[in-house]
Formats: C-alpha cells, structure tokens, sequence
C-alpha cells in the first residue's frame, strides 16, 4: 500500500490477487489492463493476469520489472492516496 501511494501508473487500481472472485469496480472485460508487481520474481503477478484472463478481461499486459520497468519505459505515474 506505501509503494502504490507513492507512485504508481495514472486510474491504477490496488487488487489483491489472492482473492480476486470479481473484475474490480468500474473494469470491463474490454479493458486493457496491466498487471505490475514488485519485480521480475513476483510470482503473484501472473496468478494474478490469469485469474483476470478468466474472469474475461481479454487485454491482459504483464510488467515483469514491476514499477522499475514501468518508470524506465518513461510512462506516466502519479502519486498520493487518491485512487488507490
């Protein structure tokens, strides 16, 4: 939770992989969606693309270098509690 408040990519959204029965609030299938763990040996990142697979989602991107590769990439991040 400390590091998503400190940066993480714009209308991204907190999910707990573990226990994910449903597309969060306000995602559709049609949705291209990226999944950013915490690093190349995250093994929760792709539980988490394929427990999205199932429940529809059919753009499902994985980061394996987590937020590092995001931010090496030059993308955007934005900050602080809002959103999360």
């Amino acid at each position: 939770a400390a590091a998503f408040a400190r940066g993480r990519i714009p209308g991204a959204v907190r999910v707990d992989g573990r226990d994910l029965g449903a597309l969060p609030k306000g995602v559709e299938g049609a949705a291209e969606i990226f999944v950013v763990g915490t690093g190349p040996n995250d093994a929760s990142r792709r539980r988490l693309a394929l427990a999205l697979v199932g429940l529809g989602v059919r753009r499902v991107t994985e980061l394996p270098g987590g937020m590092a590769e995001w931010e090496q990439l030059g993308l955007p991040l934005e900050s602080g509690v809002t959103g999360s």
